[in-house]
């Protein structure tokens, strides 16, 4: 299977490296369906879906996924399913003889002279080099170091200092493999102090680029500087993680840009001893005072939720934790976390009040996922506490003004009456719904078919007939067939490409499952090919109906 023309060259790349590291695990795979878990800066879930030996979707929890590009998770779990199709040891076989063989073949001498000739010609593997041979000098290579990353920056920059989106690419690909080359082989040789200085000058060097990363080029530098940094951390006596600590959070004052989010995770993530934990959270109280002084609400949120964390996990006096979260209560996630602490030391009057005060703020506030939010934590604890009434009116109110026809919160209340009293009561509810709300999903789930049908036509294109077909489909084929045709006639009215004339052949093929559908599809293709005479690329797609 050919995948790889769908990835960046970089990202297979990278893949390919966590895939020879035996980073990918509890791999599941069937004809059209891979699962796996690889390995990375944490445990990234990877879902691929693959259709006539082309990835049709891929899912990755990783932060490069979530803007919708392939990651190097996804090449990973790829190579694991399929293997590597490329043998560069065989390529060379066919055309003289592979590296053992002319290894084995070569005097000493010769090998000699032309390591000899290669490292003068090139610095950097000549650095690479006596990291090996004599690592107790590696250190004084840093300048060395720092000037070569600045070099790679400078290679790609135009006259204004600036990496624009065609260079950041190329860019991108080989700053990663200079990186992962030169600071893994200091941590392969122990060398983690090395390592440290190395992933230090990177990390500021790339903070100060200016540079067009519209394909992400610098959050991939950041995972392969992290993973690093990962590496390092965990191989560090206790000196030098005092010093990696002392760097992260002196560094980690708003100046790092892109880097920023991951130097500070790292903080967090590690270091969980006792003296760094109070370290941490001294410097929480400091960069949460800081933010104070900057007005940033946003800012002074995430710092005192941090802060708060840490004195719940270095098991601070409830007293102190409450007046912490009474001087904060301004910001919901501060008070999210306060609620989860009472409620796992089963403080229920204390959560309840924290609920009930937050769902009013977020009803001042007007923020309606918020209030969502707090009324769902109400309805479990209320629940959770046998208050039955007050369980089902909060139910109600979620289901009809902060979440509408919410699935879950709808079977929830259904159980909360019996089965003589639900029509009545379901009959009210559908009559407090505001007219905006997507009633659809409830009138499926109580087999309300004609309700459901009308539902499904007034809505603009095919959506809610597909969704819907299976049950709609046996009673109602007619009708669902005159959708389609209304929706198909529509889209076929508008010129448009190659994409939007498939799409109208794929919606005729669909309406040879219903009765007469094939006849209507033709009926449908007989007039276009006269009415659309001049649409060559339509009449073209015309011809791969399967009807």
């Amino acid at each position: 299977m050919d995948w790889k023309a769908q990835f960046q060259p970089q990202i297979v790349d990278r893949g390919f490296d966590y895939y020879c590291r035996g980073l990918v695990t509890d791999g599941q795979k069937s004809a059209h369906e891979i699962r796996a878990v690889v390995t990375g800066t944490r445990r990234y879930h990877v879902a691929l879906t693959i259709e006539e030996e082309v990835v049709t979707s891929a899912e990755c929890d990783c932060p490069y996924a979530a803007e919708g590009k392939y990651c190097k998770h996804m090449a990973a779990v790829l190579f694991w399913a399929f293997g590597d199709d490329d043998q560069p040891e065989d390529l060379l076989e066919e055309h003289g003889l592979s590296v053992p063989q002319l290894m084995a073949a070569a005097s000493e001498q010769q090998v000699r002279d032309f390591l000899t000739s290669l490292l003068q010609r090139n610095g950097q593997l000549a650095t690479q080099f006596e990291l090996v041979v004599a690592p107790e000098k590696a250190g004084s290579h840093l300048t060395t170091y720092r000037n070569d990353v600045r070099a790679i920056c400078d290679s790609y920059m135009d006259e204004d200092d600036f990496i624009d989106y065609r260079q950041a690419g190329a860019f991108e690909d080989e700053l990663s493999t200079f990186i992962q080359t030169h600071v893994q082989l200091a941590v392969d040789r122990q060398q983690t102090k090395v390592a440290f200085k190395q992933l230090t000058v990177t990390v500021l060097i790339l903070a100060d680029l200016d540079i067009d990363d519209s394909d992400g080029e610098l959050m991939l530098l950041d995972e392969v500087c992290h993973d690093l940094w990962e590496q390092v951390i965990a191989q560090a006596n206790l000196p030098l993680q005092r010093q990696i600590f002392t760097w992260l959070t002196v560094h980690a004052n708003g100046t790092l840009q892109a880097f920023e989010e991951s130097v500070t995770d790292l903080v967090f993530t590690h270091f969980t001893t006792a003296e760094f934990m109070q370290a941490k959270l001294t410097w929480t109280a400091q960069r949460l005072q800081t933010a104070k002084q900057r007005s940033e609400d946003w800012e002074v949120g995430e710092w005192a939720t941090r802060h708060l964390q840490l004195m719940i996990d270095l098991k601070a006096a409830p007293a102190d934790i409450a007046q912490f979260c009474s001087d904060n209560a301004n910001y919901s996630t501060v008070r999210q976390a306060y609620i989860k602490y009472c409620l796992d030391r089963n403080d229920y009057t204390t959560a309840l009040e924290q609920l009930l005060a937050g769902k009013r703020q977020a009803q001042g506030m007007r923020y309606q996922g918020l209030l969502s939010r707090y009324s769902r934590q109400l309805a479990a604890l209320y629940q959770h506490l046998g208050k039955t009434t007050n369980y089902r009116r909060e139910l109600w109110q979620l289901e009809t003004v902060y979440d509408p026809a919410d699935l879950t919160a709808f079977r929830e209340l259904k159980r909360l009456y019996s089965t003589a009293d639900w029509p009545d009561q379901r009959k009210r509810l559908f009559a407090a719904l505001p007219q905006t709300a997507d009633v659809a999903p409830l009138y499926a789930e109580e087999g309300l078919l004609r309700q459901l049908l009308q539902v499904v036509l007034a809505q603009p294109g095919l959506t809610g007939v597909q969704t819907y077909a299976a049950i709609l489909k046996p009673k109602f084929s007619a009708q669902l067939l005159d959708k389609y045709v209304a929706v198909v006639e529509q889209m076929a009215a508008h010129t448009g490409t190659r994409k939007h004339y498939q799409a109208i052949v794929g919606i005729l093929n669909d309406m040879t499952a219903y009765p007469l559908g094939s006849n209507e599809a033709n009926r449908l293709i007989k007039t276009w090919r006269v009415k659309y005479a001049r649409r060559s690329a339509m009449l073209d797609e015309l011809h791969k109906f399967k009807g």
